[in-house]
């Protein structure tokens, strides 16, 4: 994702921004004590559902050090099998970074199930390892449903 491309993640916190919106379009109509203590509340409450402003996938809202999105389905990083109360996760991605006094423990990584790259390099290089099985798997499947249909 480039720095000119917002997050394809659903923005959780529209309802709340509505809300906060029409209160505060009211308090022109209401005491000026009372208004006032409104709209510094308003304002907190507008900071503790703030998207985060260091990582734009990062799911974690308000203030906060440790960074992170999990696999799900809707996001299209995580692939499911099954259905109801009988749901297996077959792979899902995400990433996570959290604080630490280490340096070396702050950057962010990116995973898939619990393999784990620290730089794009590293990603790319797995993703195309993991599109080449795929690729195989699909060549293999139709070898043996082939060879199948023929039995």
């Amino acid at each position: 994702m480039t720095s000119t491309e917002t997050s394809t993640r659903p923005d959780q916190r529209t309802g709340v921004a509505a809300i906060l919106d029409t209160v505060e379009a009211h308090l022109p109509h209401v005491a000026p004590d009372l208004a006032a203590r409104s709209r510094e509340a308003l304002a907190a409450a507008r900071t503790a559902e703030a998207p985060c402003p260091v990582f734009r996938d990062c799911e974690a809202v308000g203030p906060h050090h440790d960074h992170y999105l999990h696999g799900r389905p809707s996001v299209g990083l995580e692939v499911i099998d099954g259905n109801g109360d009988n749901v297996e996760s077959l792979l899902d991605a995400g990433f996570g970074a959290f604080s630490s006094d280490d340096p070396a423990e702050r950057g962010p990584v990116i995973y898939l199930r619990t393999w784990e790259a620290t730089s794009q390099a590293q990603l790319v290089a797995k993703v195309d390892e993991i599109r080449r099985l795929l690729d195989a798997t699909v060549a293999l499947g139709a070898r043996v449903f082939a060879d199948g249909d023929r039995a």
